[in-house]
């Protein structure tokens, strides 16, 4: 049986309570925004409150588990009864973050966990409402305390109106969506040849997806990725809602990140390109003309009378597109082979060209 709560944890549907507590430490510490800085984390931390605070109270676990998440958010009557309304605490029904930081201070009893962390010790309780007969009366005005549920009718649960399918009432009953799942990334790897012209991939990927019959199937899709010429590594694309759509969750998305793949000639840097180019001692003394092959698959001619001081030869134009227009340039660096010479002519070439050259 698929159960969100236990998975937002990562713990199996009869674990202890210690495995809840490890659990909740671990999951908290990881998204808490305070040290997670991604755009999620404040939603994912409070996710992960919720789920400790229903799994871990005996009354909003047997709730949880006889009507799942609806029943909390109070669109289920209890045996008998009834029309009351809940209080605060119960997940989608006034759960917000600031409870979710209640429960984090009383773990850690107001500390600094991340030793940076400005104390969240002392906040005021979220009062519950005054309990009828059958119901569960709150817990106001306690530093760092717990709202509890309140109005209960004798043998019922209350329910405020829920939020629409698939989202969590907040505070001020207005209804607010879930909170995101993480992005899936994936790298995409690209030959300098597509990134120079522009390509086309269509991806084949395989993923969860809820049945009808409430379980989760694995389905495959297709993402098709159309680059422009001149992308650099590091380029993301998101594809919405084409990750995992898991029971109870918003469809994950998927973010491909294009990563270059290593040339054989060429290296890349920035919009430049850069190749090496062998020559001899003769060409390097006498000057050389010569033609090198470009990214295009053009003939480009290479050719000087002095070696530069920096060994290198500029083709502007001759590099990669860039976002504007235009293309950036090809750095030849040149690479001098010097031949191996016999130690009787080392000793006329000194006489000839002096100590130093040799």
């Amino acid at each position: 049986m698929f159960d969100p709560l236990t998975e937002i944890l990562g713990v199996n549907r009869d674990c202890t309570e210690d495995d809840l507590k490890k659990a909740y430490r671990k999951n908290a510490l990881k998204y808490h925004p305070d040290r997670n800085k991604s755009p999620d984390a404040k939603e994912r931390f409070q996710e992960i409150s919720e789920a400790y605070d229903v799994l871990s109270d005996k009354q909003k676990r047997e709730i949880y588990d006889r009507y799942g998440e609806e029943g909390l958010k109070g669109g289920m009557g209890g045996a008998g009864g009834g029309g009351g309304g809940m209080g605060g605490g119960a997940p989608g029904a006034g759960f917000n973050f600031r409870r979710a930081e209640d429960i984090f201070s009383m773990f850690f009893g107001g500390s600094d966990p991340f030793g940076g962390m400005g104390g969240m010790g002392g906040m005021g309780g979220m009062g519950g409402g005054g309990g009828m007969p059958g119901g569960f009366g709150g817990m106001g005005g306690m530093p760092g305390g717990m709202g509890g549920m309140g109005g209960g009718m004798p043998g019922g649960f209350g329910g405020m109106g829920g939020g629409m399918p698939g989202g969590r009432r907040s505070t001020s009953g207005a209804s607010k969506p879930a909170p995101k799942p993480e992005v899936i990334v994936k790298k995409v790897p690209v030959s300098l040849e597509d990134l120079f012209k522009g390509f086309t991939k269509r991806l084949k990927i395989t993923k969860k997806k809820a049945n009808a019959q409430g379980g989760v199937s694995t389905v495959s899709d297709v993402c098709e990725i159309v680059g422009k010429p001149g992308w650099k590594s590091g380029t993301k694309l998101t594809f919405a809602g084409k990750g995992d759509e898991l029971p109870g969750k918003p469809a994950q998305d998927i973010q491909f990140v294009i990563e270059e793949a290593p040339h054989p000639v060429f290296t890349r840097l920035g919009d430049n390109l850069k190749m090496n180019l062998k020559i001899n001692v003769v060409d390097a003394w006498c000057g050389f003309s010569t033609k090198v092959t470009g990214i295009d698959k053009a003939s480009l001619p290479v050719s000087c009378t002095k070696v530069p001081d920096s060994n290198e030869i500029v083709l502007p134009g001759q590099g990669m597109p860039k976002k504007g227009g235009g293309r950036g340039d090809l750095i030849v660096n040149l690479q001098i082979a010097f031949p191996p010479i016999p130690s009787a002519k080392k000793e006329k070439i000194r006489e000839e060209f002096g100590p130093g050259l040799l």
